[in-house]
């Protein structure tokens, strides 16, 4: 076990203690009696001599299954152990605590999903996911695993979900896939759907620096054979090494730079007005938009149909 898993644990177990003065006693009095008594009754024979030492460690292990047994005793009369494996919150913290006071070099990557097999889900996108983990006691091992197919389902932005996770630095491992909105969990080979979607993913991974597991999370077709299913396989992999050549070949496509440049994309990266402070209101409330930047066109039709030429091999 670690020292710094030893010390969250003992934190953790003095707090409880202080708090109840009963198990207090129970750990630190009792004993101590029990031991006073007998060396009392046992004054002038070898008796304790004997067996003095032996209960020392006797009595405190004794004392601390009673105090065991007692407090799962109080935890079943109050509730609170079924409200323990009833609410979300409560598992979390357990996990999280029980891997940490066993050493455990873990983290948990929480995998959100709007249906299926139920019809609605507690955790259904990434944005949900990433809110209730701010809610948890561990929150710094606990991340989430954003799948493809899964945000796509309700009509959402795949990529747009891993650049939120990777924002929160919770982008502990990523899924993989192609899915067609408002159908059931297809888990398709990845780039059989949305191509332009799937190209934007693997630039946002390749581009941010993600060092993280990359799963292929999809499924053959059931008419497939053994050799199909590895022809699958390599599918996944074969288009996701292609679209991360794809994305080298659009950071360096000099009209794609100047489209961006034209759409203001690295503005994008810059703080716009920096920290409040009340003169930093003031202007921005004195500051006068002229006509330029009324009328001003951001070529973002331009800077899509190259990306599309890119993805066509027609760049």
């Amino acid at each position: 076990m670690s020292a710094r898993a030893t010390l969250a644990t003992a934190r953790r177990v003095l707090a409880q203690i202080r708090a109840d003065p009963r198990t207090a006693a129970l750990l630190l009095l009792v004993p101590l009696v029990l031991i006073g008594l007998l060396a009392w009754i046992s004054d002038g024979t070898p008796m304790f001599d004997r067996i003095g030492g032996a209960l020392l460690g006797i009595f405190p292990f004794v004392v601390m299954f009673i105090v065991t047994s007692v407090a799962t005793l109080r935890e079943r009369t109050s509730g609170t152990l079924e409200r323990l494996l009833s609410t979300p919150l409560g598992k979390g913290d357990f996990l999280c605590g029980y891997a940490l006071d066993q050493g455990y070099d873990m983290r948990f990557a929480l995998e959100p999903k709007p249906n299926e097999p139920r019809g609605d889900s507690f955790l259904p996108t990434v944005g949900h996911a990433l809110a209730f983990i701010e809610r948890l006691e561990h929150r710094d091992i606990v991340g989430v695993n954003p799948e493809l197919a899964h945000e796509t389902m309700v009509g959402l932005s795949f990529h747009h979900a891993v650049a939120l996770a990777l924002w929160a630095d919770k982008l502990f491992h990523v899924d993989l896939n192609a899915q067609r909105i408002g159908r059931f969990d297809q888990d398709l080979r990845f780039g059989a759907e949305e191509l332009k979607e799937a190209f934007f993913v693997v630039r946002l991974l390749e581009d941010s620096g993600y060092d993280g597991p990359r799963h292929f999370d999809a499924h053959p077709l059931r008419v497939e054979d053994r050799e199909g299913v590895w022809s699958f396989a390599a599918g996944c992999m074969r288009t996701y090494l292609a679209l991360a050549d794809k994305a080298r070949r659009f950071a360096a496509d000099e009209q794609i730079i100047a489209a961006m440049e034209a759409a203001g994309t690295p503005d994008l990266g810059r703080p716009a007005v920096g920290p409040y402070s009340r003169e930093a209101a003031d202007r921005l409330l004195a500051e006068q938009l002229d006509g330029t930047r009324r009328t001003r066109g951001y070529a973002n039709d331009r800077l899509d149909q190259l990306t599309v030429e890119l993805l066509l091999g027609l760049r």
